[in-house]
């Protein structure tokens, strides 16, 4: 019993040693401010949105989401995968995404996978650059 207290401790204290950070600004990819008078204080009181009823992931955890709210971080992630991928076919193929041939639109997808995968939070400045995708 006490091993598996120890465990869960130290467990809680991980999650908050290691939480997700907030920045300070939200920039461009050249260094423009995106976001202004913007504090850790805005985005807690967002959460709390989420928090009060119970929005957190539901489909993701519980697999019934749809029934208490809808999962919000699944659907932007899958609103921005198909904004990215319009974006690089029109600025680097010139063409819209539905017209790319099959070579094209797997070039376009390995773009987007490395985008979304790529940090940009800068936490000695507690900058997050946005790029224009």
């Amino acid at each position: 019993m006490v091993a598996g207290f120890t465990i869960l401790i130290w467990l809680a204290v991980r999650s908050f040693k290691d939480a997700p950070p907030i920045p300070h600004q939200v920039v461009s990819a050249a260094g423009e401010t995106v976001i202004t008078n913007f504090t850790k204080d805005d985005v807690l009181a967002g959460q709390q949105v989420f928090l009060k009823h119970a929005l957190m992931e539901n489909g993701t955890i519980w697999g019934h989401g749809a029934y208490l709210g809808p999962d919000f971080s699944a659907e932007y992630l899958h609103t921005l995968a198909r904004d990215a991928q319009e974006w690089f076919a029109t600025n680097h193929h010139q063409r819209a995404w539905s017209t790319l041939s099959p070579a094209d639109r797997d070039a376009v997808e390995a773009e987007v996978v490395h985008l979304l995968k790529q940090n940009r939070y800068e936490a000695k400045s507690g900058t997050l650059t946005f790029t224009e995708p």
